[in-house]
């Protein structure tokens, strides 16, 4: 170090250091360039005092930049969970517009949790929707069937409310020939 002093053509150098919490963050140093120089009691008190405060404003600079960058931090924290919710919601409407195909992103966080709760009614809901229309395929059939075979009664059920009629024009015609042959007998 003394090589490089000279090298700067450094007559004189005071160097104090800068502490935080005890720990050597750095060193304030004084330089005379024109003449060596024995530094009196109060400069190096003053010089010492100096770097204590220069060495507190620091740790103060120090904290207020960890406190902003947590602030920063935890404002990225509440937008990353705006941004979760909202879609979240976006999810919610595409089920109550019917679409059973949706899946939230599950997440870490209570976001998440609410995103794979949502994510597990919507597949029961699909479960119960596929049954339904199940059931309804089923109950079709059966109607088709049964359909089918009403419309056989129906037919079957005309088909001998003709006879009767033919039947009972043939006794209509029978009671004229009896009544015919009495009034004749």
């Amino acid at each position: 170090a003394v090589k490089q002093l000279k090298a700067l053509n450094i007559k004189a150098c005071l160097i104090v250091s800068l502490k935080q919490d005890e720990t050597i963050f750095g060193y304030l140093i004084a330089y005379n360039y024109s003449q060596t120089n024995l530094w009196q009691q109060s400069e190096i008190q003053l010089f010492d005092e100096s770097a204590v405060i220069i060495g507190e404003a620091l740790q103060k600079i120090n904290y207020l930049f960890a406190a902003q960058q947590a602030s920063q931090e935890q404002l990225e924290k509440e937008a990353a969970l705006q941004q979760q919710i909202v879609q979240l919601i976006e999810n919610i409407e595409a089920v109550s517009s019917g679409d059973l195909t949706v899946r939230a992103e599950v997440t870490s966080g209570e976001i998440g949790t609410v995103a794979d709760f949502f994510n597990s009614i919507i597949e029961n809901l699909r479960e119960i929707v596929t049954q339904v229309k199940l059931k309804v395929t089923e109950v079709n059939s059966a109607i088709a069937k049964d359909e089918s075979a009403i419309n056989q009664l129906s037919i079957n059920a005309n088909e001998q409310a003709l006879e009767v009629n033919r039947t009972l024009e043939a006794v209509t015609e029978m009671r004229s020939s009896i009544k015919s042959i009495a009034k004749g007998a």
